[in-house]
Parts: structure tokens; C-alpha cells; sequence
């Protein structure tokens, strides 16, 4: 009896994980408000084009924070669009109907057209 305690225990503790797992209600974050970047004027001028992407936190109350940027191939790219995340406004994130901060990624491409 006793070799089976252990057996019992780590099949009650999974059982247990997968329930929790499967009553889990999860939703990512909805942008409600999106504002794109200003392309930066001497890239614009030089016929630069390229893109940025940024890493942020939506918090409980949808709101952009924590944004930087990740990778970009101009440096005024990077701050056009960590600009420009920091303005969007969101519904939060929610786990079982509560809203939580998410961790977020946007990409921005920045093509010059007529």
C-alpha cells in the first residue's frame, strides 16, 4: 500500500492541473484605438524604408506601457513606433474574465508610397 501513495498523489496533482488548466478562460488584449507612426522626415527624404518592432505591457485598464522597441533597421523607425504604440489604447487582456497585463508584440512597416 504504501508504494501506491506516491502513484496516487502525482495522479491526484495532475488531475488537478489539467482541470485547472481546462476551466482556464483566457482573451488577449483587443486594440481599440490605433495610431500609426510618423515617418520620420529624413528617412522619408533619404527614400529610407524599413520597419520596427516593438515590445509592450497592456495593463488592466488598457493602457500601453513599458514600450520599447526590439529590433528596427533605423533607429527613427524605433522611435516613430515606440511613439506611436504608447498612444494606441486597448481592451485589456482577461483570464477568467478578470483583465490582466499582457505582454505584446507589434511589427510597423515603413514603405514609402505615392
Amino acid at each position: 500500500m504504501k508504494r501506491l501513495y506516491p502513484v496516487l498523489i502525482i495522479a491526484l496533482i495532475m488531475a488537478m492541473a489539467i482541470g485547472a488548466c481546462q476551466s482556464t478562460n483566457l482573451a488577449a488584449p483587443r486594440a481599440i484605438t490605433q495610431v500609426r507612426p510618423v515617418y520620420p522626415f529624413e528617412c522619408r527624404r533619404t527614400g529610407l524604408t524599413g520597419f520596427a518592432e516593438v515590445e509592450f505591457i497592456v495593463d488592466t485598464t488598457g493602457k500601453v506601457t513599458e514600450a520599447h522597441a526590439t529590433s528596427a533597421n533605423h533607429p527613427l523607425f524605433a522611435a516613430a513606433a515606440v511613439t506611436a504604440i504608447l498612444k494606441w489604447k486597448f481592451e485589456p487582456g482577461r483570464v477568467d474574465g478578470r483583465p490582466v497585463n499582457t505582454k505584446n508584440r507589434q511589427r510597423f512597416s515603413f514603405d514609402i508610397t505615392p
